[in-house]
This record gives structure tokens, C-alpha cells and sequence, in this order.
């Protein structure tokens, strides 16, 4: 089997399961009179992705104007950005902590006020935090 065929299986299963949580989760909150947030369709507004360790997750990038790459270090991550596509790339963190995000292409004169921080917290803390972002929407 070719790399690039493992990786698709795994990208659909990773989809396969996301969607599963998606609709567990909205029948558990509409059975309550509330909405769902779904969680990989969140836009961080500080920057700060937050996810939960030992789960994976896709991260969908879409860019509006020019090529930008995706870069979390710490996750062997690297992804370029190209304008008018949705690109998924998916990780499975181990560990929490904070990592920090950047753009790994030189794009643009605001290129250097590119980052944002990689949150990866456990179950219970993002559990917590995704209630908080559905008060407050």
C-alpha cells in the first residue's frame, strides 16, 4: 500500500469518526433545547486552537488571499495554504501543553504577526471550555 493511500484511509476514518461525535453530540444537545458548536468548524478569535489530548483532530485551512503554510513544529506538522481550497490536515496529540502555531511562508508584509498557539488540554478541560464558547454564542 502506498503512503499517500494510508494517509487517505486514515483522513477518512479520522472524518468518519468526527462526524460520528458531530452527531451524537448535536442529538444529546438538541434533546436539551440546545445548539451544537461543531468543533472543527470553530474559528479561534484569539488565535488559540484548543483540542483534546489523545483525540484525533482535523484541522481545516482555508486561505482567502495568498499561499501561507501551516506550521506546528512540535507535531512534525508543516501544510502549505492555497487560496480557494479547503485543505485538511489531521494530528493526534499525546501531551498537553501549549504549541505554538506559525506561518512557515513569507507571505506578505503582516507575515511576522502570524502566530497562534496549538492548546491541547484533557478531556474534561476541553469539555469545559467548548461549554463556555456555547454560552457565549
Amino acid at each position: 500500500m502506498m503512503r499517500q493511500d494510508r494517509f487517505t484511509e486514515g483522513a477518512q476514518e479520522v472524518l468518519a469518526e468526527s462526524q460520528n461525535l458531530v452527531e451524537n453530540a448535536r442529538g444529546k444537545l438538541q434533546a436539551k433545547g440546545l445548539s451544537l458548536i461543531v468543533v472543527n468548524d470553530i474559528t479561534a478569535p484569539q488565535d488559540t486552537m484548543h483540542v483534546p489530548v489523545h483525540r484525533k483532530v482535523i484541522v481545516q485551512l482555508q486561505s482567502k488571499d495568498v499561499i501561507h503554510s501551516f506550521f506546528l513544529p512540535e507535531f512534525r506538522l508543516k501544510q502549505d495554504v492555497v487560496p480557494g481550497m479547503t485543505i485538511r490536515a489531521w494530528v493526534q496529540p499525546t501531551q498537553t501543553g501549549e504549541f505554538e502555531v506559525a506561518c512557515a511562508e513569507l507571505c506578505g508584509l503582516a507575515h511576522y504577526r502570524m502566530r497562534g498557539f496549538f492548546n491541547v488540554v484533557s478531556e474534561t478541560q476541553f469539555r469545559a471550555w467548548l461549554s463556555t464558547q456555547a454560552a457565549t454564542r
